[in-house]
């Protein structure tokens, strides 16, 4: 009876966490950096204008560029961010609604302009 109810308990735990997980929203504001639209070009945006992004350039400029720009496919949607807008930089944000003690799967996709070097 024991093994049974454990067995049964471990079940319900797994299915719960199965679901949780399935049924989580996403963590990452504007990943796809789909907002704001630049159409079918680039353009520059100022610190807090991309909507949950930040930059560490000195005039707080971020780039997104469409696909058609770049010559080459955004990994998801049609925009991505060139991270050397005018500087190298870096680019962050702030992530809420952690939980501790639950995992997380982050992942990103980086590639560069092709034949633009490092």
């Amino acid at each position: 009876m024991k093994r049974i109810s454990l067995f049964i308990i471990s079940g319900l735990f797994f299915g719960l966490v199965a679901s949780t997980s399935a049924n989580a929203d996403p963590l990452i504001v504007n990943g796809s950096f789909e907002n704001p639209s630049v159409g079918g070009g680039w353009s520059l945006f100022s610190n807090g204008q991309v909507p949950g992004w930040y930059t560490t350039d000195g005039a707080g400029l971020i780039e997104i560029d469409n696909s058609n720009v770049i010559g080459g496919p955004a990994f998801s949607g049609t925009q991505s961010l060139e991270v050397n807008a005018n500087n190298p930089e870096a680019v962050d944000q702030l992530v809420n609604g952690l939980v501790v003690g639950q995992t997380y799967d982050l992942s990103f996709a980086y590639g560069d302009r092709p034949g633009s070097g490092d």
